[in-house]
């Protein structure tokens, strides 16, 4: 059986979750053990930063609350762009056994920052507005931020028609060229 849980931000109601454990387990009274915790959909990250995130661990109570707190930090981590949580019953030495499942997907990775056409603005001067280096982590708002203190020192030297013109491209998988 396999009950997908997903996750379109850190709002998750706890609710809904505790519903989920409810239908799963035919109520509160009988507890289930995490035996095994599964990450899938990983590409730049190790397994080992991933789980450094989780504090449901193996051997521990099925916990609604613990499972809500996980997805809230693996969003906190500003790694994760989406997190579904599964269970599922695996085959185990003599039984089942219960996995926690966690399905997530990373937030693409800036390959390169290039910046062309710049006429009034030195290097240096890019380098030191912008905090967006290769090998970061890929994040729309920070981009927009980006743009706005370049338009900035536009104008605090004078130039008060410039433009800035950001595009990102989508060179692979999980990696983008802004």
């Amino acid at each position: 059986m396999i009950i997908r849980l997903r996750a379109q931000g850190p709002g998750l109601c706890f609710a809904a979750l505790s519903a989920f454990l409810v239908i799963l387990f035919g109520g509160p009274a009988r507890a289930a053990v995490i035996e095994k915790i599964v990450i899938e959909g990983r590409r730049a990250l190790a397994e080992e930063t991933v789980r450094s995130f989780i504090g449901s661990r193996e051997g521990s109570e099925l916990d609604a609350e613990q499972v809500t707190a996980d997805i809230h930090a693996l969003y906190g981590s500003g790694f994760i762009e989406d997190v579904a949580v599964e269970t599922r019953w695996i085959e185990g030495p003599g039984r089942p056994q219960l996995a926690l499942v966690f399905i997530i997907r990373e937030k693409p990775m800036i390959r390169e920052v290039r910046f062309e056409g710049v006429k009034k603005l030195s290097e240096d001067d890019l380098k030191r507005i912008s905090d967006l280096k290769a090998r970061s982590v890929y994040d729309p708002v920070k981009l927009r931020e980006v743009r706005a203190k370049l338009l900035d020192e536009y104008a605090k030297q004078g130039y008060f028609m410039a433009r800035v013109e950001v595009e990102v491209v989508e060179v692979k998988p999980g990696q983008v060229e802004v």
